[in-house]
């Protein structure tokens, strides 16, 4: 049975510029994000002859089209016609939840990349990047969202807009101490307490 293991690295935002909200609720944005060595594992595996299996290292997190890797497998298998019976994910967990670390982006990112390898459909980035993601029914379909597409360029890279693919930057390899505070907040929330303040910028993040 085939199998690819790879890596899903943590993105840093090292600054964040909050613009106007759009007509459809989403908020222009602005950033810089880098690729730091704070990784998850993922294992795929191909043709177990079972329903698509998904196992993580923290049982808390959904193992089914909820989580946001095996939405990825799910959609890309979906969009293209390419065979994913028998589809198996391991999702080794070192990135933090909730730490705004786009650990689930680059989860799925990596699933993307490796079943395009694993699968040999011969799929170009840009390609990749435009997978429509459900992460359950009860969200509406979205495209790769800003963080999404960052988690799929291993580099600095500027965004600006959620649909925007981003500039790569050249920066020097530095250090980078992370300190956690003991309360995770989704993104959703986050927003929440900028649509309250009027807050404009936080930098950083």
């Amino acid at each position: 049975m085939p199998v690819l293991e790879t890596r899903a690295y943590a993105k840093l935002n090292l600054s964040l510029d909050v613009l106007d909200r759009r007509s459809d609720g989403y908020h222009e944005m602005r950033m810089v994000m880098q690729t730091v060595t704070l990784s998850d594992a993922l294992r795929l595996e191909t043709g177990t002859g079972k329903p698509l299996s998904m196992r993580s290292s923290l049982g808390f997190l959904p193992a089914d089209e909820r989580n946001l890797a095996a939405a990825a497998a799910l959609r890309l298998c979906a969009e293209t016609g390419a065979d994913c019976g028998g589809l198996s994910i391991e999702l080794d967990k070192s990135i933090p939840v909730c730490a705004g670390l786009a650990g689930g982006s680059a989860d799925a990112a990596a699933v993307l990349r490796g079943l395009n390898r694993l699968l040999g459909l011969g799929l170009p980035p840009e390609r990749l990047e435009a997978t429509t993601i459900r992460p359950s029914r009860a969200f509406r379909s979205v495209r790769l969202s800003a963080r999404q597409r960052t988690a799929m360029i291993s580099e600095a890279t500027v965004m600006s807009k959620p649909s925007s693919r981003g500039t790569p930057l050249t920066l020097p390899p530095r250090p980078h101490t992370m300190l956690r505070s003991w309360r995770s907040f989704m993104s959703t929330q986050r927003f929440q307490v900028i649509r309250r303040t009027s807050m404009s910028r936080i930098l950083p993040c």
